[in-house]
């Protein structure tokens, strides 16, 4: 899903070839990549997570091969933690996020460290989007950041 988002995405930019959801996915892939470095203003694209805008500032994969896997969560949430189900991607609202952009996860009962790539802001502007994979140890983390106020899609650029 996130490949077609960036192949739509070079559509914006004006790539040569594009397909939304189309067979050209790995031909393109080059392109978005050089793009991103020339255009990353262009490639934001607005989200709206729990009624808010948001735009997507990092985005990697972790490992868990434990029964249960949790993120940091508010106060007011159970043990401050949100539990993660396999294969449902899960919104972490208002997660704990040092000054440095990591946070604090748990594989069973391992606690990990993850960081994601933004400048520090205010807790409650950020969200985690989180899938855990039913069929591989992988766990694939979106960082986002609140647009402004959250109240117009254009204040994400």
């Amino acid at each position: 899903m996130r490949s077609i988002h960036l192949v739509c995405v070079a559509a914006i930019v004006g790539l040569s070839a594009f397909a939304c959801g189309g067979p050209d996915l790995e031909e393109v892939s080059g392109e978005v990549e050089q793009a991103v470095g020339e255009n990353a203003s262009a490639l934001v694209v607005p989200w709206i997570i729990e009624g808010k805008w948001y735009k997507l500032v990092d985005s990697f994969s972790e490992q868990c091969g434990a029964g249960t896997l949790a993120v940091a969560a508010a106060p007011g949430v159970t043990n401050f933690k949100t539990y993660i189900p396999r294969g449902v991607t899960t919104t972490v609202p208002h997660y704990w996020w040092s000054t440095n952009g990591w946070f604090r996860w748990w594989c069973g009962g391992t606690a990990e460290r993850a960081e994601c790539n933004d400048p520090p802001g205010n807790d409650v502007d950020k969200r985690l989007r989180i899938t855990w994979s039913t069929t591989s140890r992988e766990v694939s983390i979106q960082c986002f950041e609140k647009c402004g106020s959250g109240s117009s899609s254009s204040q994400c650029y």
